[in-house]
C-alpha cells in the first residue's frame, strides 16, 4: 500500500466486526485517507480512532444502504445485507468494464431481528445486468443447510437461564464476550430475568449504538460525532 498510496482514494467498509476495523489506526497512523461505511460500523470505528489519538484527524462517510460513493470512473454502490452485527453492506462496484460484487460478511436471514430482510432483488438486479466477479463470503459453505437466523440467539438464552430453575438466584452468570447484535443484549437480559437471574450488563455497544444514530447532525457536532455528511447518491 505505501508504494500505490497515492493511487488510493479511500477505504470502503462492509461493516463493524474487529477482524475488518482493527487494523485501520496502525494503517491510518501512516497514510491517511477518507474511510466509507454505514453510521453504526463508522462508530466503531471513531471509537478505535479515539484510542489511538486519531480523533478528528480521519475523514469518516456516511453511506446509507442504497447509496453510491463515485471514485473517479469507479463506482460503489452499498447494499444492505444481513449478519451478526447492524448496518452490514455489500457493495456493487461498478467500473468500465462491468461489476465486481463483493458480498462482505452476511447470512440470508428471513427473519432479522433488526432492520429489513438482505436486499436480494438488488443482487438479482445486478445478476441480471451482468457480472465479472463475485467476491463472496464463504464462511461454513462447506457444510450442508442453512446458517439459523439470529433469532435463535435469543431463545438460547432464555432456555439456558431456565435450566437454573429454583437454584438460580445462587448462580452467576458471566459472559466474556458481549453478543455481536445489540437486540441480542437486551433478549439475553430478557432470558435472564424471566429464569430468575440478576446481572449488570457493560454498555460500550450500547454508546456505540447511540453514537451512530445521526442523520443530519452528523459533522456538525464535531465534539460528537466528527462524521461527514452523507456523501453519496441513491441508486434508485
Amino acid at each position: 500500500m505505501e508504494k500505490n498510496k497515492d493511487r488510493i482514494k479511500g477505504i470502503v467498509l462492509t461493516h463493524g466486526h474487529e477482524d475488518h476495523i482493527g487494523g485501520l489506526p496502525y494503517l491510518l497512523k501512516q497514510m491517511n485517507f477518507p474511510i466509507y461505511g454505514t453510521k453504526l460500523t463508522l462508530a466503531l470505528v471513531d471509537s478505535k480512532l479515539r484510542e489511538h489519538g486519531l480523533s478528528g484527524k480521519v475523514r469518516l462517510n456516511v453511506v446509507e444502504p442504497g447509496g453510491v460513493i463515485q471514485f473517479g470512473a469507479v463506482s460503489v454502490e452499498f447494499i444492505h445485507v444481513n449478519h451478526s452485527i447492524p448496518d452490514a453492506v455489500a457493495l456493487g462496484i461498478k467500473t468500465p468494464l462491468g461489476y465486481v460484487v463483493h458480498t462482505g460478511d452476511f447470512k440470508i436471514d428471513c427473519t432479522p431481528i433488526m432492520g429489513k430482510m438482505m436486499d436480494l432483488a438488488r443482487l438479482g438486479e445486478l445478476g441480471n445486468a451482468g457480472v465479472l466477479a463475485l467476491l463472496a463470503d464463504s464462511t461454513n459453505a462447506e457444510r450442508p443447510g442453512y446458517t439459523p437466523s439470529e433469532r435463535v440467539v435469543g431463545d438460547s438464552f432464555a432456555n439456558l437461564f431456565k435450566k437454573g430453575g429454583k437454584q438460580a438466584h445462587h448462580h452467576r452468570d458471566v459472559f466474556l464476550q458481549p453478543p455481536p447484535h445489540p437486540a441480542d443484549h437486551r433478549r439475553r437480559d430478557e432470558g435472564r430475568a424471566e429464569g430468575g437471574r440478576l446481572g449488570a450488563e457493560y454498555a460500550q455497544f450500547c454508546q456505540y449504538c447511540d453514537r451512530a444514530r445521526v442523520s443530519d447532525r452528523a459533522g456538525r457536532d464535531p465534539d460528537r460525532h466528527r462524521f461527514d455528511q452523507p456523501v453519496s447518491r441513491k441508486t434508485k
